[in-house]
């Protein structure tokens, strides 16, 4: 895939994982393997920036929650949003969720490929982006950076981690799944 004379590699999150490959646990590594160790990073990053069990967490690009189980379990029920463009993590997600018994906390979950965690009707706390920024053009981390400005209460926290791209634009699209296999 080339754009504007620059070669870009297929972002892998645009195929669909299985039923199969969910049951057998593939999305861990799908999603960058050190489940445990990267999920209970990020909890205990946003607990030092003042993550309390009574806010509301709003998680994007939430994948297969692996950070996600680690905040649902010290939220309250009913403070998790997760959204990500793959529906099929958010299916791993859920399966994780179940695994654990941490249904009954009522996670939000969203599978959207235009960030529009609006459709949430909620006012966030806090809000995380562990290694989306990564993997999408300049143009949809502004409009990310808009949807989730407008969805934070006033003084609240957005964080979010990157690498660095090689190059400073590319204006390709960003594809939900497709079931593609």
């Amino acid at each position: 895939m080339e754009y504007f004379g620059v070669s870009q590699k297929r972002n892998p999150y645009d195929r669909s994982l299985t039923v199969e490959e969910i049951r057998l646990g593939l999305h861990r590594d799908f999603v960058g393997g050190l489940w445990d160790e990267l999920g209970r990073l990020q909890l205990e990053f946003l607990k030092r920036q003042g993550l309390q069990p009574t806010h509301s967490l709003l998680d994007v690009g939430c994948g297969a929650l692996r950070g996600g189980v680690q905040f649902i379990d010290y939220l309250n029920p009913g403070l998790y949003y997760g959204v990500d463009i793959n529906p099929s993590l958010i299916e791993a997600g859920r399966y994780e969720l179940e695994r654990v018994g941490l249904m009954e906390k009522r996670p939000a979950l969203l599978a959207d490929d235009s960030f529009a965690v609006g459709r949430f009707g909620q006012r966030f706390d806090c809000a995380i982006a562990q290694s989306v920024f990564t993997h999408v053009p300049m143009n949809h981390i502004v409009q990310c950076l808009v949807k989730v400005r407008d969805v934070l209460r006033p003084g609240c926290e957005f964080f979010a981690t990157f690498f660095e791209a090689p190059h400073p634009a590319i204006f390709g699209p960003l594809r939900p799944a497709l079931n593609k296999q």
